[in-house]
């Protein structure tokens, strides 16, 4: 007759066993969203944010309107890697999360982009109205919520206060329970100029077509593809 320590050593191991078969499946699959974004720092630092939290594909983008062949890096978890346009377009997932003013974005990208069935845009620059979006798309929790926001100095506003001082008691008609969201910044909503500053310089590899060049290393915890070395600059956040 089997004991009970060892049928309970069994179960526990079948389900570390489980545990690991369904992490290995998930990292071999592939993301089903990307997020395109601006070389601005405060937004990459969210979007690597999110990242660690849901598993998705990172492109970050330089380059004006009109420009045919955009910089574009692929964010790896560690270092940024050049891609090229057409990669990019081989590559897209399910959906296709665009990150700016879409009159600013290299219309080479968001012809791209439009070519997968779900295509949005978050016309913001605003930390705020990114992490509302994302909550939205990834279904992010209190705890996922108030992790980017604390990290990203958002403050988030508990909606449910009034409630929470009758206990559990329901207070009564008129009342209705509301998940806690950011607070809105007292910007207008309207995309800012961008001011002209320093290129980011970061750990950049180059992809085979790519002849690598120097960059210099930075100690900085969030990174952002570096500026073309042809002297183009990448802006970023007042």
């Amino acid at each position: 007759m089997l004991s009970r320590s060892y049928v309970y050593g069994r179960n526990l191991l079948s389900i570390a066993i489980a545990c690991i078969c369904g992490s290995t499946a998930l990292a071999g699959q592939a993301p089903s969203t990307v997020i395109v974004t601006p070389t601005r720092t405060r937004i990459v630092q969210l979007v690597q944010d999110a990242y660690r939290m849901r598993h998705l594909q990172v492109v970050s983008y330089q380059g004006p309107a009109d420009s045919v062949n955009p910089v574009l890096y692929d964010w790896d978890g560690k270092s940024w890697k050049r891609n090229s346009i057409d990669e990019f377009q081989a590559k897209l997932p399910e959906r296709v999360v665009l990150i700016g003013d879409p009159k600013a974005f290299p219309a080479v990208v968001v012809e791209a982009a439009s070519r997968c069935e779900d295509t949005r845009i978050i016309q913001s620059f605003d930390a705020t109205t990114i992490l509302v979006e994302f909550s939205k798309l990834f279904d992010l929790n209190a705890a996922e919520i108030s992790a980017l926001a604390k990290n990203n100095g958002v403050t988030v506003v508990d909606r449910n206060a009034d409630l929470r001082r009758y206990g559990k008691y329901y207070p009564g008609p008129g009342f209705q329970r509301k998940e806690d969201v950011p607070a809105k910044s007292a910007s207008t909503g309207e995309i800012p100029t961008e001011p002209e500053l320093t290129p980011i310089q970061s750990k950049i590899e180059p992809a085979k077509s790519v002849q690598p060049t120097a960059v210099q290393p930075t100690a900085a915890p969030v990174t952002a593809p570096a500026g073309k070395a042809s002297g183009d600059i990448a802006p970023e956040d007042k």
